[in-house]
């Protein structure tokens, strides 16, 4: 079982290709989570996989709150790996998430990293050179198929740690963690009421009002998923993203 969670669509893709070779089965954290499907039956020699990105060199609050409400039942000393992706700086993501897990009771065996396109809009343009976002796929599926083997063989791996990626996290993580304000979302005249903003949403808080998307709470997840998804450019996170185009994984559909 692999349990995943994705925005714009980098761990999924990470996600699929591992349950594909592997014969596995993935589930949508945001789905269990909206759905209230949290408690999970384990199999005899059945590993767990969780596969997310990292937002500001630590752990989706998503992700911490469905591994506050998840249950895995039979669970013992199963094999549990955990695969993060994200555009090159991972900090002390992995090893804040085997913590986190050890808080519930569960060891994580293995976990890994993988380098995929950048989609943090609010601090970078998005890469438009569609051969760059190939190149950088093509390494990653490389990785990819070595994460497989390892997790085929059940191998312990972990990534070092160290004094420069726990300070990377220290310094950057916070100004995630507590803030990921809605207040700077707005919408262009070039909104056409699809929707396809609040279908899309993992934390499900946008509705549409008279057509138009409106948040509802005034904190979310940060993935940005409503905004790299609009169809037309038309939902802005302050004036930091209006100039600097939109990423997709191409080779995934959700």
């Amino acid at each position: 079982m692999i349990l995943y969670f994705s925005g714009t669509g980098n761990s999924l893709y990470v996600a699929q290709k591992i349950a594909d070779s592997l014969n596995d089965k993935i589930l949508s954290i945001s789905n269990c989570l909206n759905g209230n499907q949290l408690s999970f039956v384990l199999t005899e020699n059945e590993r767990i996989g969780f596969v997310f990105p990292t937002y500001f060199r630590g752990i989706p609050t998503i992700v911490l709150d469905f591994l506050k409400k998840l249950d895995l039942q039979n669970y013992n000393n199963h094999y549990v790996y955990s695969v993060c992706s994200g555009g090159g700086i991972f900090g002390n993501t992995l090893h804040s998430f085997g913590r986190k897990l050890a808080m519930y009771g569960i060891k994580l065996n293995a976990a890994f990293e993988v380098v995929m396109p950048s989609n943090f809009v609010l601090f970078a343009e998005m890469l438009k050179s569609s051969d760059r976002i190939r190149e950088i796929l093509e390494k990653a599926d490389f990785e990819i198929e070595n994460i497989i083997g390892d997790i085929s063989e059940s191998k312990q791996i972990y990534p070092k740690s160290g004094i420069q990626k726990r300070l990377i996290t220290f310094v950057s993580y916070p100004f995630y963690k507590y803030d990921r304000s809605t207040n700077p979302f707005y919408i262009t005249d070039t909104c056409i009421g699809c929707g396809l903003c609040a279908k899309n949403c993992p934390c499900r808080i946008i509705a549409m009002q008279d057509k138009k998307p409106v948040w509802i709470k005034n904190k979310c997840t940060q993935c940005f998923k409503c905004l790299h998804y609009c169809p037309m450019e038309a939902i802005q996170y302050s004036k930091k993203t209006e100039m600097r185009g939109r990423y997709v994984n191409p080779n995934v559909h959700q």
